[in-house]
């Protein structure tokens, strides 16, 4: 074992431990966590997410593990067993999770991710300690992860965990282990480790630069805009068609907000109900501009962006408000959308919160009253058929149609007052009743014999308590979400309300009561992705008829990638687009923006041309350059050869040197090192004017501690008697009051700010004065 893995291990149980998570988790013979204490990294981050994703096992995925026995069986290695992997693997990966999710903020999705390569490199690993593996096991567990059939996404999460964890921290005996990340050689895992290159490419922005576009109408990165047909279909369907259910008049109105806004899909599924902020314009004498001929009243959407900076709170993260110009030719369409779904979802709405108000299933009833077996066989399945009374097909269409209270009251009571049996009732709790499961009379007896179903009766305490135990999966959603100004969001104020675990129009084909159903919910993004895959046959396009629906596929992040386009060709700012998606800059602009080969031609500008060809990190240091945020030897070699040379020489000598953003403990350097690393080893805080300050957390984080613990150095001098200091004392309190006046200034200084604009440049070679007679020059 060595320090860094301590270190690393011992600072994750703190920060466990103050976030009220246990560290021992106990597991099963398979590295299963016991379902008690498994943690869940979705509360912990406080994340909106209706996805709850925990730490719930230790050992590896079953289909890794076949992989990597494959591996091992074709060099006549011993296969691994799905066993549980050593105590020190277990804290690595917890370590690995909390490091992820509490000390740096960061995403739930990502750290599961990060767990799954930790385990597989943990099965591999068999009975030697993390900080003992060598390349061999890295090369083996990396091509498990190799799957042909897949995008690559496991592979490059595989290495990115290698590179991020046991690299950075140094927490294994053997450096560098990230070069050990490549394939076999075998024809498939070359293959599969093709597909691991294109992907980080698309990803990192590279793969516009490598498709040369031979035709006028042939766009950059195509892949990433909607496929017209899918696009056109999906917009056919959800304006002009009648949802055939109540999930899909929600579902509808989602889909347009993403059409029409271009919001990311989390964004758009978590709207508030209170989204409408009306802006209105008036002259200096309150005169309205609609009287003058101008615009006089404007619509913004309020909404939750995500992957904001300002999102990470004191207790994880929070609902960070935004607001986007909604164009006058769609304030329409949302408007109405949203009135609608406010208007079926009320009941809903309603009994979610009394629920959370109350803590309870029923808050309507009395604990202790008795609620009649029909009516608890609708509230528990949402089936608004109990009977088999005929319900006129005119009634039943008209609910469907407009979802209204009364006429669902209608479809009730037409049920009560006939004489048909209770069969869904008799069939549904008779499959329950060997689960403890009380049935009474209408005075509370316990029912005893053969039963007249439309004569029975539960107590609401004991089947609230059934429920409970019996159908937790089907409990409301009573979360709660702190917002950015610490004002708290309740799960009943978001707009997009669903009905959990809907089957009874999904998979059974009935009608849903929305007024007696008890458990809500709210809509998932993934229930978006699933069906606008014509592949599933619960998609849109196969559900509504589109013809050849298996062909057509739609992400709901292309909306983005075409209001981007569009908005671009029409020659809107690019810091007016960058705003509309909350995005941090115009560079990201650069990602989303597609256009074809014709309208660059017409918009060609040499520069922009040179600025194309560049890599994607190569420009975004232009891009500082340009807006005289870096200085430097790069930017003053490319400033002087654009001067003498032109742009072509200046943006050959950029392409060539600036290697990428240096990314250091205490901020953003741009300088070079390819050749020679940091003469002062990335002390950047001894005043070096190439200190840029960004707003990543961990930086900040950094710079604190490297303060924290320079005070103490000093106050540690200070604090013994002057006659009583060591030798050299005077040195080490000026070296600890440098460091402690730059660290001090980096933390004063905003993001995007250099720290020291008038310092010196530390990522000079050293002087040579001073060296032996062999080093320097000839003697004058």
């Amino acid at each position: 074992m060595n320090d860094g893995f301590n270190e690393y291990v011992d600072r994750a149980r703190v920060a466990a431990e103050k976030a009220g998570l246990i560290w021992v988790l106990p597991v099963d013979s398979a590295g299963a966590v016991a379902k008690s204490v498994r943690w869940n990294l979705t509360k912990i981050l406080g994340s909106v997410s209706t996805v709850q994703l925990y730490l719930s096992q230790m050992g590896p995925d079953r289909a890794g593990l076949r992989r990597l026995n494959e591996i091992r069986a074709s060099k006549g290695l011993p296969l691994r067993e799905e066993v549980a992997p050593l105590p020190a693997w277990q804290d690595l990966i917890k370590a690995a999770v909390i490091h992820h999710v509490v000390i740096r903020n960061k995403k739930a999705a990502n750290a599961v991710q990060i767990a799954q390569s930790l385990r597989l490199l943990a099965a591999e690993s068999g009975d030697v300690q993390p900080w003992a593996i060598d390349a061999m096991i890295v090369q083996h567990a990396y091509n498990a992860s190799l799957d042909p059939a897949t995008s690559g996404k496991v592979a490059l999460n595989f290495k990115m965990t290698i590179e991020n964890v046991l690299d950075h921290h140094r927490l294994c005996a053997t450096p560098n282990l990230t070069s050990h990340c490549e394939p076999l050689a075998s024809p498939m895992f070359i293959q599969a480790q093709r597909t691991v290159e294109d992907l980080k490419k698309r990803e990192n922005g590279h793969h516009a630069h490598d498709r040369l576009r031979k035709q006028l109408h042939d766009r950059s990165s195509p892949e990433k805009l909607p496929e017209r047909r899918a696009f056109w279909n999906l917009v056919a369907i959800v304006c002009t068609m009648e949802p055939k259910n109540f999930s899909d008049h929600i579902r509808f109105e989602a889909l347009k907000s993403i059409i029409v806004t271009g919001l990311r899909v989390n964004e758009a599924v978590n709207l508030p109900e209170d989204w409408q902020r009306w802006k209105e314009f008036v002259d200096v004498n309150g005169v309205s501009a609609s009287a003058l001929g101008g615009v006089g009243k404007a619509l913004r959407l309020r909404h939750f962006a995500e992957k904001q900076t300002q999102e990470v709170g004191s207790n994880g993260l929070n609902l960070w408000e935004a607001y986007q110009e909604v164009p006058r030719d769609f304030e329409q369409m949302l408007v109405q959308g949203a009135e609608h779904v406010s208007r079926i979802t009320a009941p809903l709405r309603e009994r979610l919160k009394s629920q959370i108000e109350t803590g309870r299933i029923f808050p309507e009833y009395d604990p202790q009253h008795l609620m009649p077996a029909w009516e608890a066989y609708v509230r528990m399945t949402g089936n608004a058929r109990f009977s088999s009374e005929e319900i006129p097909l005119e009634l039943l269409a008209a609910y469907q149609r407009t979802y209204d209270l009364e006429i669902l009251r209608q479809i009730r009571q037409t049920q009560l007052e006939g004489n048909a049996s209770l069969r869904p009732v008799y069939t549904y709790f008779s499959r329950l009743a060997a689960s403890g499961l009380i049935v009474r009379d209408y005075v509370g007896r316990v029912f005893s014999g053969s039963k007249e179903w439309r004569e029975c009766f539960f107590r609401v305490a004991e089947l609230e308590d059934w429920i409970r135990v019996n159908h937790s999966t089907k409990l409301s959603d009573v979360s709660a979400f702190e917002l950015s100004d610490r004002n708290v969001l309740q799960a009943h104020e978001f707009l997009y309300l669903m009905p959990g675990r809907n089957l009874i129009e999904g998979r059974n084909g009935g009608i849903l009561d929305i007024d007696l159903y008890y458990s809500v919910g709210r809509l998932r993004s993934a229930d978006l992705g699933t069906i606008l895959d014509g592949t599933n046959e619960e998609s849109l396009f196969v559900r509504y008829g589109v013809k050849n629906p298996e062909k057509l596929k739609l992400l709901t992040h292309g909306s983005r990638h075409l209001q981007t386009t569009e908005l671009l060709k029409a020659g809107v700012a690019d810091i007016a687009v960058g705003k509309r998606f909350n995005r941090s800059g115009v560079v990201p602009n650069i990602v989303y923006d597609h256009p074809s080969l014709s309208e660059d031609l017409q918009s060609f500008d040499p520069v922009m041309q040179h600025v194309s060809e560049l890599g994607f990190n190569t420009q975004t240091i232009y891009r500082l350059i340009e807006k005289k945020l870096v200085v430097g030897p790069i930017q003053q070699q490319f400033e002087k050869l654009r001067r003498e040379h032109g742009d072509e020489a200046a943006f050959a000598f950029l392409a060539a040197e600036a290697d990428g953003l240096h990314i250091t403990p205490y901020g953003l350097c741009t300088n070079s090192f390819t050749s020679e690393p940091c003469p002062m080893h990335l002390e950047c805080y001894k005043s070096c004017c190439n200190l840029l300050r960004t707003s990543d957390p961990f930086e900040t984080e950094s710079l604190r501690n490297l303060k924290s613990r320079t005070e103490t150095v000093v106050e540690g001098i200070l604090s013994v008697p002057e006659e009583r200091r060591g030798r050299g004392w005077r040195n080490q309190l000026a070296e600890a009051e440098q460091v402690l006046a730059g660290v001090s200034s980096s933390l004063d200084t905003a993001p995007g700010e250099r720290v020291f604009p008038h310092g010196v440049d530390l990522s000079l070679p050293f002087s040579s004065e001073g060296q032996s007679i062999l080093d320097g020059g000839a003697f004058r």
